[in-house]
């Protein structure tokens, strides 16, 4: 996927028409040019639109005719699914850079270090990851989990999101996505340092390669604390 290791102007377009198939005619997602909307999150809702599917799946963008201004001047765009993280860029920066806030306290926006551009790849990319039918989720030693990757994907450049660990890492292969970040609370394999590798496909089919290395770990299923209704695995 090389729109995602080398990203350009395109690159949630092609991405998108990748993972998700054959795009739509290209239905616009907004029927009313503003120059108060940065072109890059048109450019990202029109792509999406293109789709016509859904595209996001834990946390979402803001609709476009519901973009205002702050009296700070910024611009939310894009939020949490538990509305404690909101991120906004400031329309009038010519190459928009991403801040971060945590919602309802007072805390100053922090810079993400992301361009909106970059930013909406990201997300782009991470939602595909956690909203992929074919996928599954293994809990592994560091040691093996680094071995596993370097042989399969290839690191994205892609700084962690705000509401991530930050050790979080996105890769890609080809065909696949793949992350791995430390695991929950209570599924850690005893004894040693863990963890939690992710990887999705577009074809069913493909899963079988991706775990024939890991055959081991995903019939080992770690011990763990009981969940209550409330507190399911985030996976």
């Amino acid at each position: 996927m090389h729109e995602l290791i080398d990203p350009r102007s395109d690159s949630v377009r092609v991405f998108l028409r990748r993972w998700y198939g054959a795009t739509t005619a290209g239905r616009p997602a907004i029927a009313l040019e503003s120059d108060q909307i940065p072109r890059e999150l048109v450019d990202w809702h029109d792509a999406v639109a293109s789709t016509g599917v859904a595209v996001t799946f834990h946390n979402r963008p803001v609709e476009l005719s519901k973009l205002v201004r702050s009296d700070n001047g910024m611009m939310i765009f894009w939020m949490e699914n538990q509305g404690s993280y909101y991120w906004a860029v400031d329309p009038d920066d010519e190459q928009p850079a991403v801040f971060v806030t945590v919602y309802p306290t007072e805390e100053p926006w922090q810079a993400t270090g992301e361009t909106l551009r970059g930013f909406l790849l990201h997300c782009t990319i991470d939602e595909a990851m956690l909203g992929a039918a074919a996928r599954f989720v293994v809990m592994i030693p560091g040691r093996v989990a680094q071995s596993y990757l370097s042989n399969w994907f290839v690191p994205l450049g892609f700084p962690h999101l705000a509401n991530q660990d930050p050790s979080t890492q996105l890769l890609c292969s080809h065909d696949a996505l793949a992350q791995v970040c430390p695991p929950p609370v209570g599924y850690s394999i005893p004894g040693d340092a863990t963890q939690m590798l992710s990887v999705a496909v577009t074809n069913p089919d493909d899963l079988d390669k991706y775990q024939a290395d890991l055959r081991d770990y995903l019939s080992t299923v770690p011990r763990q604390p009981p969940v209550e209704i409330d507190e399911l695995p985030p996976f």
